[in-house]
């Protein structure tokens, strides 16, 4: 019996090159490391209005800022664990879910403690930009060119958010526009 030729699967990318599945592939990662990125740099840019419109001290602020951070330690195991028992897509569909409907709540929160907590399971879903870059790693055999692609999309939203708050609010340098009305 003859054996069948043997494919290189890197080679055979490279000759190809990106087609339109991996272009809206990347397109879909790199417009959710945005969103990550832009909800951890958004509440920096709140917190100014935070304290003066619920008349908390700046230092109140702090268990909030550093919860969605304390989220990711223990959202990396959780969802590790889903990725590896039912599948990456599963997992960062999930994640997703349960991301933006925590962090659209934590948008209409009126307290502190609301908004802990709801930043702090935020954060257990906040595993985005490395699930997404296996993801995408997996899918385009593209090794570490995902991966700098979704790590510039969480930086870039990550400084999108101040230019967001500041270009749209009433007046320079305020973060009321980082919040609903």
């Amino acid at each position: 019996m003859a054996s069948a030729p043997e494919i290189q699967v890197s080679r055979l990318l490279d000759e190809r090159g990106l087609g339109p599945y991996q272009i809206r592939l990347m397109a879909w990662a790199v417009s959710l490391s945005l969103i990550d990125g832009y909800d951890i740099g958004a509440i920096a840019f709140a917190a100014p209005h935070l304290v003066a419109s619920w008349g908390i001290e700046r230092s109140a602020l702090g268990p909030v800022l550093s919860a969605n951070n304390i989220g990711v330690l223990f959202g990396s195991a959780i969802f590790g664990w889903i990725g590896d028992r039912y599948g990456r897509k599963t997992a960062l569909i999930s994640a997703n879910l349960v991301f933006g409907v925590l962090t659209f709540a934590a948008a209409y929160s009126h307290d502190l403690t609301q908004l802990f907590w709801l930043r702090l399971f935020a954060g257990i879903a906040a595993k985005l930009p490395p699930a997404t870059a296996a993801l995408a790693a997996a899918i385009l055999q593209l090794g570490g060119t995902s991966a700098r692609c979704l790590c510039a999309g969480g930086c870039s939203g990550t400084a999108f958010s101040p230019s967001h708050s500041c270009s749209c609010s009433p007046s320079p340098l305020s973060a009321r526009s980082a919040l609903p009305d």
